[in-house]
C-alpha cells in the first residue's frame, strides 16, 4: 500500500466509477460549503480531462516516504541555510523534533495534511481548513498555493534548480536521472518533484490534488 497523488480526477471517476464520482462530488460539496462560511470562493472542479500531465514518473509511493520531505520543510523553515541530507537508518522522520513542533503550529500545508487521503484545492488561504470529520483525512484540507509556495522553499536545499519558481523541462529530466538512480536524496525528490508537478498542475487548470 503507498501513497497516490493524482490530479484532474472528477473526468476519469465519471466515465469510470460513478459511484466514486459521486462520493467525490459529495466531498467538494461539503469543502464548498466551508469555504463560504468562511468568505472563501468555492471551488469548481473540471469535468473534462486536463490537457497537461505530470512530468515525475513516480506519482504514488510507500506512506512514510512523505515524512523524510517533511522533515527537509521543518529544518529548512528554521534554517534557511540548512542542506538536505538523507534520513540515516536508525532516525525516524516523524519524529524529528521540528517536525513535531512545527506541526503543532498548523499552519504549513506540506505538514499539516493527512498521510494518505484528503485534498489541496486551487485557493489561497494562508493555513491549511479543518473542515470537519465528515471529511476524509481528517477534515484538513490545504491550499495548492500553499503547498507550492512550501516546495519551492525547499527546492535549494534538496539541490533543484528553479527559474523564478519554475521547474524547466531539463531541470525535471535531471531529477528524474537522480530519482531513478537512487542516489542519496532519492526519496526526498521523488516525493518532492511528485508534489510539485501536482501543484503545478493543479494551479494552471484549477483542479484538485487529492491524496488516496
Amino acid at each position: 500500500m503507498g501513497l497516490s497523488v493524482c490530479v484532474g480526477v472528477l473526468p476519469y471517476l465519471l466515465e469510470h466509477e460513478p459511484e466514486m464520482a459521486a462520493d467525490f462530488s459529495n466531498e467538494l460539496e461539503i469543502i464548498n460549503h466551508y469555504l463560504v462560511s468562511c468568505a472563501l470562493p468555492s471551488h469548481i472542479e473540471p469535468t473534462e480531462p486536463v490537457p497537461g500531465s505530470s512530468r515525475a514518473v513516480y506519482t504514488q509511493f510507500p506512506y512514510s516516504f512523505l515524512h523524510h520531505l517533511r522533515r527537509v520543510y521543518a529544518h529548512v523553515r528554521t534554517d534557511s541555510t540548512w542542506i538536505a541530507t538523507p534520513v540515516n537508518d536508525s532516525e525516524d522522520p516523524t519524529q524529528d523534533p521540528l517536525v513535531v513542533d512545527l506541526s503543532l503550529e498548523f499552519d504549513s500545508h506540506l505538514l499539516v495534511h493527512s498521510d494518505c487521503e484528503g485534498y489541496y484545492l486551487p485557493i489561497e488561504f494562508p493555513e491549511p481548513l479543518f473542515v470537519g470529520d465528515e471529511l476524509t483525512g481528517g477534515g484538513m484540507v490545504g491550499s495548492s498555493f500553499g503547498l507550492m509556495s512550501e516546495l519551492v522553499q525547499v527546492s535549494g536545499s534538496l539541490g533543484v534548480v528553479l527559474d523564478s519558481s519554475i521547474l524547466s523541462n531539463e531541470e525535471a529530466s535531471r531529477l528524474q536521472k537522480s530519482i531513478d538512480s537512487q542516489e542519496p536524496l532519492y526519496i526526498e525528490l521523488m516525493v518532492w518533484f511528485c508534489l510539485y508537478e501536482a501543484a503545478r498542475l493543479s494551479l494552471q487548470y484549477r483542479t484538485a490534488i487529492v491524496y488516496n
